[in-house]
């Protein structure tokens, strides 16, 4: 029985160790819609402060008696919210896999890193154009 058992876990071991087993990574703290979300809720939050705290009577008659700050904050900082939600509900998924384990070994990476590298290795003399 305990055999068994020995051999289910190897199994187990070899299969969460297989290509089958990688599962993609997050982007997380990466992703565009943080960063966005982010700066949106900053400066909502200082217009919704401002439309607090630095509104006067002269700034409400120039806008027709709206609280411009005040509302454009309010925006800013749901529009933070959607962003924010929308990358916790559906974030980014990184591909498991890179270059390096996709590619043969006798296969030769194409990259823009590799053309410079290619460029600097080249081995013409140096009178000659190209």
């Amino acid at each position: 029985m305990s055999t068994v058992q020995g051999a289910t876990a190897a199994g187990d071991d070899a299969m969460s160790n297989g290509p089958a087993a990688k599962t993609p990574r997050r982007a997380g703290a990466f992703d565009i819609r943080t960063f966005i979300a982010t700066l949106l809720g900053i400066y909502g939050v200082v217009l919704v402060v401002m439309g607090f705290a630095g509104t006067s009577e002269a700034d409400l008659n120039r806008s027709d008696g709206i609280n411009v700050n005040l509302w454009a904050g309010l925006a800013m900082v749901v529009a933070s919210a959607v962003l924010i939600t929308w990358a916790m509900l559906r974030p980014l998924a990184i591909p498991a896999e890179t270059d390096s384990e996709t590619r043969s070994e006798g296969e030769r990476p194409t990259g823009p890193e590799d053309v410079m590298e290619n460029d600097v290795n080249d081995e013409r003399p140096s009178g000659q154009a190209t």
